[in-house]
């Protein structure tokens, strides 16, 4: 067998809002896509914290920092890259999963909406605003997109 590589932990996180089921279905879906790779990923779950008002210290400041108000929607891509820069990311490296209940676009004006986004090495954000409808609260799109970034 092939020793892991990237092995890191996933730390989930979301926005207020989000319901349980989809807490669970996203935690659930790191399991899964774990287990398929034949690695255990550790899974530290974030919810929505806050931690202080400081730089990268609550889902909030994200929230401010990506949120689009003429569009009434969340960039995805701001969310990761904001992510990306975090402080401890440097300390200690991680793939990232956020969860929200808001409507996203991907940032680059090429779409009208995306149910998610991942960047390969880093995380995802999933949102299930649209999401709900389509899939009923399967753990698929998630499962799907964790896969994709975690490269199993």
């Amino acid at each position: 067998m092939t020793p892991p590589r990237n092995i890191r932990p996933v730390y989930i996180s979301h926005t207020p809002g989000v319901q349980d089921k989809y807490i669970a279905a996203a935690i659930e879906a790191v399991r899964r896509v774990s287990a398929i790779a034949g690695v255990e990923l550790p899974v530290e779950y974030f919810g929505a914290f806050n931690v202080g008002d400081r730089p990268y210290g609550s889902v909030e400041w994200y929230i401010q920092r990506a949120w689009n108000p003429q569009r009434t929607q969340l960039n995805a891509s701001q969310m990761l890259n904001l992510s990306r820069s975090e402080p401890w990311q440097e300390k200690e490296p991680h793939y990232e999963l956020w969860i929200t209940h808001l409507d996203l676009w991907s940032g680059d004006g090429g779409n009208n909406f995306v149910y998610g986004l991942t960047q390969r090495g880093l995380g995802t954000i999933q949102s299930y605003a649209r999401m709900e409808a389509r899939f009923r609260g399967q753990e698929i799109p998630t499962e799907h997109m964790f896969g994709e970034y975690s490269g199993a």
